[in-house]
């Protein structure tokens, strides 16, 4: 039954959207109205005006459930996908059914390019054997310093360098030496200081804070009374310190100087 068009509605017989072409006024639902298209496989079908302006109805339901290449769920899908996603793919390849013809999958190989500055093409690629991923080091394993052994996580927090920045050094170098290397290189210090001057590291071997425990406010000159110039490693020192020895410490800097004095908690 033919729907009449309403006074001042736009005639959009003979429109075409994607694969649908529209036959006819199909009436309202709701206020939003409907029209009549046939699909290009010939199906007909009603349709809302937004969804066939917005792109979202371009075909039948049946086009668009049709089986393309029955590859969807498979390896050499997905690797054609991920190629696709990062734009790794020549022009020719964009069409998985033009990679599906031009390349045979080789199950346990990767599909890998003879220059890496291409993408991959039927004249770059080629399938390689499957790399090993060097095994992570185990945050359990034990690294030696200096005298000094930690496992990972406890060289992490003693170097304030983190734990994915160790697992990397140290799975590259072998050991903690280059990440130890890389914050002295940063501050401009000794490894020896590297190792001694950071949270974690006993500053008390460095920094000697008992002198400074009478009550007296002192004055200690930055970079000449500490190493490294590191006014957030020795104030953390300070805290850290303090209260493990029920003490009250007072940090004040003023140019190249800071002030420290530190008194009994009871006395605040």
């Amino acid at each position: 039954m033919t729907v009449p068009l309403p006074k001042g509605c736009l005639n959009l017989t003979g429109d075409k959207y994607g694969k649908l072409t529209v036959l006819s006024f199909a009436g309202r639902v709701n206020g939003a109205s409907k029209w009549k298209c046939r699909c290009a496989c010939g199906h007909i079908g009603d349709y809302f005006l937004g969804n066939l302006r917005g792109g979202y109805s371009t075909k039948c339901r049946s086009c668009g459930t049709a089986k393309t290449h029955g590859q969807s769920q498979t390896r050499f899908y997905h690797l054609w996908a991920s190629l696709k996603t990062t734009n790794r793919l020549c022009s020719k390849w964009a069409s998985f059914n033009k990679f599906y013809k031009d390349v045979t999958d080789h199950p346990g190989q990767f599909l890998r390019r003879h220059d890496l500055s291409k993408p991959y093409s039927p004249s770059n690629s080629y399938w390689g054997e499957v790399q090993q991923k060097p095994q992570r080091p185990p945050y359990g394993k034990f690294y030696s310093f200096d005298g000094i052994t930690l496992n990972l996580n406890q060289w992490s927090k003693r170097l304030s360098v983190s734990r994915a920045r160790i697992y990397q050094l140290v799975e590259k170098h072998g050991s903690v030496e280059a990440v130890i290397r890389h914050r002295a290189n940063q501050r401009g210090v000794t490894m020896a200081e590297v190792v001694e001057s950071f949270p974690g590291g006993g500053k008390e071997k460095i920094y000697q804070f008992e002198p400074y425990t009478n009550g007296d406010i002192w004055k200690l000159e930055i970079g000449k009374d500490f190493p490294g110039n590191d006014i957030r490693s020795f104030r953390s020192g300070c805290h850290g310190y303090a209260k493990r020895n029920n003490l009250v410490v007072k940090t004040r800097i003023i140019d190249d100087t800071i002030f420290l004095q530190f008194k009994p908690r009871d006395e605040g």
